[in-house]
């Protein structure tokens, strides 16, 4: 600013010497030119440099409003800010071989950074989650090995760090036989057992049912749901009935294959006779 205030002064000095040079000349040879004009030259040059002088000083005056305008739109530095969760990850339940996704968000300054974590005994210990660091998580293929494990996300950045809550994976699958009854053949009145098996998640309930019709039609048994199922005393009347255990859980339902009952008359001794 200084300088151009300095280049201006020259100026015009510059142009006031011009004008006097422009009087002497023109009070000795009165154009006529000047003369029709009614001016004098060394007022024209005088207007002229004044003129230039005025552009040059506005010049410098804008220049030096932009350059504070642009000073003064400088942001100040923001303040560091401590991450704080803004959005909470929630418990999933999934079938077995779906996909599920968590999800967490976190405020702060810098923005923070995530890291997911799991936890396979309750909560007691956690560990990073290789490679899950944005705001969702997800497990392409759920596996019933999963099931009660615990996710949460860390959110750190130069002020500090914030822990989500923990968020449980319950898998479940629908049942499967995993242990067909036998066919059961024994003597009047002796006992005969069947045992049937199937896992699922939530646990299945079973109910063994049997068929007095070759299969038509089926009634649960009173009281039998748990296996093995103890027919304590047979009888020859129930030879020929048919067994089968049935499960279920809120995914559905699983039948186990068909065992039947033989029960026939006791031999007495070496007697080829029997009871009946």
């Amino acid at each position: 600013m200084r300088g151009m205030r300095r280049g201006a002064g020259a100026e015009r000095v510059r142009c006031l010497a011009a004008a006097s040079r422009q009087q002497a000349p023109a009070r000795a040879r009165r154009r006529p030119r000047g003369r029709a004009l009614g001016l004098p030259g060394w007022l024209i040059v005088a207007v002229l440099c004044s003129a230039f002088l005025t552009s040059i000083l506005g010049a410098s005056a804008s220049a030096s409003i932009y350059r504070s305008g642009a000073q003064g739109s400088i942001a100040p530095a923001e303040t560091p800010k401590a991450p704080k969760v803004i959005k909470q990850p929630v418990n999933k339940t999934v079938e077995e071989g779906q996909s599920v996704t968590f999800e967490s968000t976190a405020s702060g300054t810098p923005t923070p950074t995530e890291q997911w974590e799991r936890s396979t005994n309750g909560g007691s210990t956690w560990s990073p989650i290789a490679g899950a660091t944005s705001s969702q998580l997800t497990i392409a293929s759920a596996n019933r090995s999963e099931s009660a494990n615990q996710f949460r996300a860390v959110f750190k950045n130069s002020a500090g760090e914030a822990i989500s809550k923990a968020a449980i994976l319950t898998v479940q699958k629908a049942p499967s036989v995993t242990q067909q009854p036998a066919s059961t053949t024994v003597e009047e009145p002796q006992s005969a057992t069947f045992t049937s098996t199937a896992s699922g998640t939530p646990t299945p309930t079973l109910q063994w049912e049997v068929s007095t019709n070759g299969g038509n039609s089926w009634s649960p048994i009173e009281g039998a749901t748990t296996s093995p199922l103890t027919i304590a005393s047979t009888k020859t009347s129930e030879s020929g009935s048919q067994i089968r255990a049935v499960f279920k859980n809120t995914l559905g339902t699983a039948t186990s294959k068909v065992a039947t009952l033989t029960s026939n008359c006791a031999r007495f001794g070496n007697d080829s006779r029997r009871c009946c």
